[in-house]
């Protein structure tokens, strides 16, 4: 008798496991990679229809013709491994064989695409720090678009954000726990801090990324100054509102943001470089380790967890070089 109800409290315990489990594989991508596998599966879904293929059961010349069919509209081979991967995790979730994506002649198909795609970089410019004081007086041009645009300018370059810490995609998508809001700005001497809710690297929830950033006695580059202009063009009437809003209150978007940027570059004179509000958070970096600070304090204070962060530290001229200074003391 004792065997028998032991087996029974067993039995209940593992499929009480079994269940939990399935709760927590809901955690297993974070909402932004969730949101770009729905979108590969969707697209190789839809390729199989149109060409009469089996999606659960696709055929080594099924993958080799959906890969010539990415290369052709995307021109990335970077984001064809990616469509790729989302058609492995498509039939891994259907407890399908991937086989068919593990053959020589698609793994030959991938290494051509890695050679004969030239994609042209994506990646911005970075600007010195006279240049980046001349988008800030630009701005004070622009009237009160202008003034919203100062707190993003200068909040991007001293607290290193990505344009996503900001505002959001557009206004509609705007979320008081995901999205920088009034109540996450904090007026401390002599600078502010945001506290920010989520950022690109802190998708699971925990304690909000604490950003200082300084009060400075220039009043074109100061974001305290910029931040209090803000605030006396647009009161905070409620703790929850967008840290920049519209004249109807909501959020205004990213792509207006960035128009308002582009406009304060123009205005600059520095309409001949690729900027964008992410080539503030890129300089400041630079300029930061070109100026002595500490990496690791780089990393955190910019929230980067990852090696990326080494392409964002550029040389401000080609011959500024440790390495090539150092040389210069060699003697026979």
């Amino acid at each position: 008798m004792y065997f028998i109800s032991y087996y029974v409290i067993s039995a209940e315990k593992f499929q009480r496991l079994l269940k939990q489990a399935e709760h927590r594989k809901k955690f297993a991508f974070t909402p932004g990679t969730k949101s770009n596998r729905m979108a590969q599966i969707k697209m190789f879904k839809n390729f199989c229809t149109e060409f009469g293929q089996d999606s659960l059961n696709p055929s080594e010349e099924t993958i080799t013709a959906y890969i010539e069919f990415l290369a052709q509209r995307l021109k990335s081979a970077r984001s064809i491994f990616n469509y790729i991967s989302g058609v492995r995790s498509f039939l891994k979730y259907n407890r399908q064989p991937t086989k068919c994506l593990d053959s020589y002649h698609v793994d030959l198909l991938l290494r051509a695409c890695k050679l004969t795609l030239n994609q042209p970089s994506r990646k911005k410019e970075s600007v010195n720090f006279k240049e980046f004081r001349s988008i800030c007086k630009a701005c004070d041009a622009l009237g009160a678009k202008g003034v919203l645009l100062k707190v993003s300018v200068t909040m991007c370059f001293y607290g290193m954000l990505r344009q996503s810490n900001i505002c959001p995609r557009s206004s509609k998508s705007y979320q008081y726990n995901k999205n920088t809001s009034r109540d996450c700005i904090s007026l401390q001497d002599p600078g502010l801090v945001i506290s920010l809710p989520w950022t690109k690297t802190r998708q699971e929830g925990g304690l909000p990324l604490q950003v200082p950033l300084p009060g400075l006695l220039d009043p074109v580059v100061c974001p305290v100054r910029a931040y209090n202009k803000l605030l006396k063009l647009q009161p905070t009437k409620c703790p929850k509102q967008p840290l920049l809003a519209a004249k109807d209150g909501k959020s205004i978007s990213c792509r207006l943001l960035a128009r308002w940027f582009n406009q304060a570059v123009e205005l600059a004179g520095l309409s001949n470089k690729s900027l964008s509000l992410h080539s503030l958070r890129r300089s400041a970096a630079s300029i930061m380790a070109h100026s002595g600070v500490n990496l690791a304090q780089i990393k955190t204070h910019a929230d980067w967890q990852s090696d990326a962060f080494w392409q964002y530290i550029s040389a401000q001229k080609p011959a500024d070089s440790a390495v090539a200074r150092a040389m210069q003391s060699l003697q026979c």
